[in-house]
C-alpha cells in the first residue's frame, strides 16, 4: 500500500457519491494527483463499480476491505451476538 500511495500528493475518502467526486475533481484540476480510498465490507461499499468510476470520471480509486476491522471493533454496551448487535429496542443495529 506504501508505494501506492507514494505515487499521489492527496487521498480522498471516496464513497462513490457527487460529493467525493466532486471533492476529487477540485483538488485534481489544482494539479494534484488523488487517490480515492473507497471502504468496503459485506454491509457497504461498491467495489465492482470501481472500473466504471475510474474510466468515467478519469479518477484514480482502489477499494480498501474493512470486514476483519469492522469485526475487532468493541461493542458500545460489551457484548455482542452473531453480528447484529443490540437488545434494547430503542440500541442502534449496527450490523443489519
Amino acid at each position: 500500500m506504501k508505494e501506492l500511495i507514494d505515487k499521489y500528493d492527496a487521498v480522498a475518502l471516496f464513497s462513490g457519491g457527487l460529493d467525493s467526486i466532486l471533492a476529487m475533481r477540485v483538488i485534481m484540476d489544482q494539479g494534484l494527483k488523488v487517490l480515492g480510498l473507497h471502504f468496503c465490507s459485506p454491509f457497504f461499499g461498491t467495489p465492482d463499480a470501481i472500473e466504471k468510476w475510474k474510466q468515467l470520471y478519469n479518477i484514480d480509486v482502489y477499494a480498501v476491505d474493512i470486514t476483519e476491522e469492522l469485526h475487532r471493533l468493541p461493542h458500545p454496551h460489551g457484548h455482542q451476538s452473531a453480528g447484529n448487535y443490540g437488545d434494547h429496542p430503542r440500541q442502534v443495529h449496527y450490523f443489519r
